[in-house]
This record gives C-alpha cells, structure tokens and sequence, in this order.
C-alpha cells in the first residue's frame, strides 16, 4: 500500500473511531442535553451491552488494520480543532443572519434588532 493509500485509510478509519467514541460517550452518559437538543436513550441494559460489545470489537478490528499495514496514529492538535470549529460557528452564524432569513420569506419588523445583536455576541463571545 502506498503512503496516500495509508493516508486515506487513517482518515477513514478515524472518522469512524470518533464516532464510536462518540457513541460510547452517550452510552456512558445516558444520552446528553443541550440548549437546543437533547439525546434520548430508551435502549435497555441488554441492547447497552450489545452495542459497547460490537464497539470493541470494531475497536480491536481497527488496531488489527493498523498493525497489518503499519498505519501511522494521526495526532490532532486540540489548539486546530478549536479554531477551525469556532472559525465554521462563525461562519454559521452568519448565515443565521436576518439578511439571510429573507431567503426564506417575509421577515418580522425589528427581527434585524433583536436576533442579529444576539448572534453578533455569539460569534465574539468575551471569555
């Protein structure tokens, strides 16, 4: 395999290790609740079981895969996460915009002057 196979490869497989880290999360959580959303779980023990039994198994199939082809760990700089996260709500929030919501049709009277302020604080939040 050549090294842009490899790469592409890693890139796969570790998009799908966090998500299965991101599914033993809410397993161990219960599920989780935001502002905006929450994650339900109405699975039971059994099925907890079942699926934390299948996520290591998809984990030990995944260090299989990168013994066999000697794949290289992909190290994530959580200083780039952030700041290409915060520069996409940025981007989001934007498009949130009453000028962009015109799109969609007739906007309120004054909807410029109360939901525009809001997302303008949330995309230069002070810490």
């Amino acid at each position: 395999m050549n090294q842009d196979q490899k790469r592409n490869l890693v890139a796969t497989l570790c998009l799908i290790e966090k998500d299965l880290a991101q599914e033993e999360r809410l397993l161990q959580s219960r599920g989780e609740k935001g502002v905006l959303y929450e994650v339900v779980d109405p699975l039971s023990a059994r099925q907890h079981y079942k699926i934390r039994a299948c996520i290591v198994k998809l984990r030990e199939c995944l260090a299989q895969v990168r013994d066999r082809f000697d794949l290289e760990v992909d190290q994530i700089n959580l200083r780039r996460i952030v700041a290409g996260e915060l520069a996409m709500f940025s981007v989001w929030l934007q498009e949130a915009k009453t000028k962009r919501l015109k799109g969609y049709g007739a906007v309120d009277e004054g909807l410029e002057y109360s939901l525009d302020p809001l997302l303008e604080e949330m995309v230069a939040p002070e810490a």
